[in-house]
């Protein structure tokens, strides 16, 4: 080929291996750009054996493991992404910005108050129909051992298990919670 390729079999883990082996600080981060082929996946008009994701980690200290650390950070790589839209529009005229100024945040308790008669699912898609940007608010761990500890310690706060912590082949470690903004600040 040419280059040295690495070949990764979880993101995720290939990220906080570099944050660890390069040394990273708190506040500071990398940026991933992943080509994949995921020949198991099951195809349709949202999933495709080809992959190309962009994604970032950033190490922060265990206190700024809040809500507003994430509504934080979600909204500075929000802004960013919204002014390199801004700058290409203004500089190639035939493309338009179509991205709402801010980001919006909804939690799966206010999700569910909106659209009480729809599945968790449809609540979702019914909810984006009238959004053009928008964030889903998660559970972070640092490594997949601790997925379970942070499942009963939200659900012991009042939050609803909704699948609980399955090991996938792979390592993941998916778990749905539904809660209320309230809990994930307790």
């Amino acid at each position: 080929v040419g280059c040295d390729v690495e070949i990764v079999q979880s993101l995720a883990k290939w990220k906080r291996y570099a944050l660890k082996t390069y040394g990273f600080k708190p506040g500071e981060g990398l940026y991933a750009d992943m080509y994949a082929i995921r020949r198991d996946e099951e195809t349709d008009n949202l999933h495709s054996v080809y992959v190309d994701q962009w994604d970032w980690e950033r190490i922060i200290e265990k206190r700024e493991r809040t809500y507003n650390t994430l509504i934080s950070m979600v909204n500075h790589v929000y802004t960013a992404i919204k002014e390199t839209e801004d700058y290409l529009a203004n500089k190639y005229d035939f493309l338009k910005p179509i991205l709402p100024n801010n980001i919006t945040f909804i939690s799966t308790q206010e999700l569910e108050d909106a659209y009480p008669g729809l599945s968790p699912k449809e609540r979702e898609y019914e909810y984006v129909k009238e959004l053009n940007g928008h964030s889903e608010i998660a559970l972070y761990v640092d490594t997949f051992d601790e997925v379970d500890t942070a499942f009963r310690d939200t659900v012991s706060k009042g939050a609803t298990p909704v699948l609980e912590p399955t090991t996938e082949p792979w390592g993941h470690a998916p778990a749905i919670l539904q809660t209320r903004r309230e809990i994930l600040l307790r």
